[in-house]
Order: structure tokens, then C-alpha cells, then sequence
């Protein structure tokens, strides 16, 4: 295998660009051709046919092999960048690597639209204004001018520099990248219109381009009307429904509380009963047993001729005439009791105050008990 006659190095960049030199020594006379690379790409292409006193003193040639080059587009790729070099067709690199830190080793070196690393967005239409913001990230102190295009009309042109304190939270370096451009009214000519948002003298067009604006926009919006009246239909008609559900409950509950009230009522008229027998000829020692139906029955308590219910308040009429029959009957059986201890017919310990006594200690709380001989 042949010995390569191919020698150089690329060594830094410069205001030049990239530069080095190359020389191919079995032609010591004839220029090679130069190719930077980055990430696999070449980024820049020159002769090698710079003179250098230095190449001479070193008898490289007659010293004319040295070369220097701005790429023709910046390189691509995460930073630190690792540029190279080689002579065309060949395969192994020169010497020398050169890592590049940021974009800003690049400044003054290179064109500034090569610089140009834009970031922005389009919001949308509002309030007559294509509104959105824009920055380079090169130079994010610089105000950047974007224009409104319909197609490849030039519609209006803005400066991005309005505050923006929802972009400055996302991007510090942009805080004063907003725009606003108006539309004109020749926009308004019943056809749809494709809207975009480009920087001035750049092929950069903004994200969220391109703006549809005229019928297509307006059915857009037709639609979401139809959208939320449906929407409403559908909670209108919830909400005439509620009222007989409401209705459904209020029965239900009625309902059971009538069954509740009627257990009660029979509850008390059988212990009125058992107070009717106790009191006119039955000994005079009882105890409370549950009535049927009545376990899980909640008190009742007779007050202000109405009834009390522990799970709430409610007023019945039927407590004035239930008051008045305790009245009657009670006076009923006090006066029996009365006459029969006359005449010596009961024991005298149910006769005279103590018939009061125990009448007055008979519950009348309609509690759903009732008195049953114990001997």
C-alpha cells in the first residue's frame, strides 16, 4: 500500500473563517482542494492556494498551500460543535480538530444571516391584528421585523419588540418579541385567504402559518355555535326534567311518612285502649312491651297540639283532636274509678289521688307501648 502524500491541518477559526493548510507533496506544485465538515456534512469547500512564508521555510511546496473559508450555512448540531477537515476524495482528516463552544464564537466571523436562529409563533387573529412574537436567539437583543403575507403578498410589516410576559416565562431572552399586524380590509372580499407570517429577508416563517381567515374561518365558527347550542339544548332538558323527578321524591317521601303516621296512630289508640281496661278493673302493676308494627317507629311527642318528629318538625291537625279525645277519656276514667272505690268494687290502691297519680304517670307519648299484667 502506498504511503499518503497528503499533508495539512486545519488550525482555528479566524476572521477568515476556517483556516489551515493542505499540500499534496507528490505534486508539490498543484493546488488540493479543501472540504470542512461537521457532523458528517461538509459545511464549506475551498482551494488550498494561500501563500505562507512559514510553508516555505518549512519546504512545503513553493508555500502556496494555504486556505481559508466562511461556510456557506451555519453548522448544525448540538453545541460543543467538532469541525474538520480533508482534501477532496480523500478520507483521512488533516491534523487539528477544532471544537466550537456557541453560536457566538461564530459572530463577526460569519455573515449575520447565517447567524439567525429565529424562534416564534403566530397566535392567531385578534381584535383585526394577526398577533404572535418572534426573536433570534442569536441576537436576542435585536428587533426583529416579520410581514404579513396572503400568498406571496406583501399585506403588512411590524416590528416584534411589544412586551410579552407569558413568552419572557418560557424564554427570558424574548421578553420584548410581540408583534400585532393589521389586516386589511381587502381581506374581507368573501374568499378564504392563507395568511402567513414571515422575518423580513429570511425564508423563516413563523409556527401555526399558515391563517386561514374568510368563509372557511367563519364556518369554523358557525360550527362551534351549533356545538354549544346543542350543548345547551341538552342542560334544558335536564333541567325540565328535574321538576317531575323532584316530584317523584316529594311522593315518595309523603308516602312514607303517612305509613309511619298511621302505625303511630294505631300504636296509640291500642295503649289508650289498655289504659281504658287497666284503669277500670285490671290490677294495678303493669310493665311496657312494644305493639306490633311500632319497633322502629320514631317517638311522637305531643306538644303545642301538634306532633314533634326526631327527623323533623311537622305540624299536624290531627294532634288538636287526639289532645282533645286524651282529655275526655282520661276524665272518663278517673270518674269510674272514682265511683267503683265508692262503692268498694277495685283495691284500694287504685282508688282516690292514686288513680290520679297513675293516670298522670301513663305516658302519653304515643310511643307505640302497652300495659300488660305482670301478676
Amino acid at each position: 500500500m502506498m504511503e499518503s502524500t497528503i499533508e495539512g491541518e486545519l488550525q482555528s477559526l479566524g476572521n477568515e473563517g476556517f483556516e489551515g493548510w493542505a499540500w499534496d507533496s507528490g505534486k508539490p506544485y498543484d493546488p488540493v482542494e479543501v472540504e470542512v465538515m461537521c457532523n458528517g456534512v461538509v459545511i464549506a469547500r475551498t482551494l488550498a492556494d494561500g501563500f505562507s512564508l512559514d510553508l516555505v521555510k518549512q519546504r512545503k511546496g513553493n508555500g502556496m498551500h494555504t486556505f481559508s473559508v466562511i461556510p456557506e450555512t451555519l453548522p448544525k448540531g448540538d453545541y460543543p460543535l467538532n469541525i474538520w477537515a480533508r482534501v477532496v476524495g480523500q478520507e483521512t482528516p488533516l491534523a487539528g480538530q477544532l471544537s466550537i463552544r456557541s453560536r457566538a464564537e461564530f459572530i463577526g466571523i460569519l455573515p449575520k444571516p447565517l447567524l439567525n436562529d429565529y424562534k416564534g409563533y403566530i397566535d392567531g387573529i385578534r381584535d383585526g391584528m394577526m398577533v404572535g412574537w418572534v426573536f433570534n436567539l442569536a441576537f436576542p437583543g435585536d428587533e426583529v421585523e416579520v410581514e404579513l403575507l396572503d400568498g406571496e403578498r406583501v399585506v403588512a410589516t411590524a416590528l416584534a419588540s411589544r412586551y410579552r410576559g407569558d413568552v419572557e416565562g418560557q424564554h427570558p431572552e424574548g421578553g420584548n418579541s410581540g408583534f400585532e399586524l393589521p389586516l386589511t380590509y381587502d381581506l374581507i372580499d368573501g374568499r378564504v385567504h392563507s395568511l402567513r407570517v414571515r422575518v423580513v429577508d429570511s425564508g423563516y416563517e413563523l409556527a401555526n402559518s399558515p391563517v386561514l381567515f374568510g368563509p372557511s374561518a367563519a364556518n369554523t365558527l358557525i360550527t362551534e355555535i351549533l356545538r354549544i347550542r346543542e350543548v345547551t339544548s341538552t342542560l334544558d332538558r335536564q333541567l325540565a326534567e328535574f321538576p317531575a323527578t323532584f316530584e317523584t321524591l316529594a311522593r315518595e317521601l309523603l308516602g312514607r311518612f303517612e305509613a309511619f303516621y298511621s302505625i303511630q296512630r294505631d300504636a296509640f289508640e291500642r295503649e289508650l285502649q289498655e289504659v281504658k281496661k287497666a284503669a277500670l278493673g285490671m290490677p294495678a302493676r303493669y310493665y311496657a312491651e312494644p305493639l306490633p308494627g311500632a319497633v322502629d317507629a320514631a317517638p311522637v311527642v305531643v306538644e303545642d297540639a301538634g306532633i314533634k318528629i326526631d327527623t323533623g318538625e311537622v305540624v299536624l291537625a290531627i294532634a288538636v283532636t287526639a289532645a282533645a279525645e286524651i282529655q275526655a277519656d282520661a276524665a272518663d276514667v278517673v270518674e269510674a274509678v272514682e265511683a267503683r272505690a265508692d262503692t268498694g268494687g277495685i283495691p284500694a290502691v287504685v282508688a282516690g289521688a292514686e288513680v290520679e297519680t297513675q293516670a298522670a304517670a301513663i305516658p302519653a307519648t304515643g310511643t307505640g307501648t302497652r300495659r300488660k299484667r305482670s301478676g
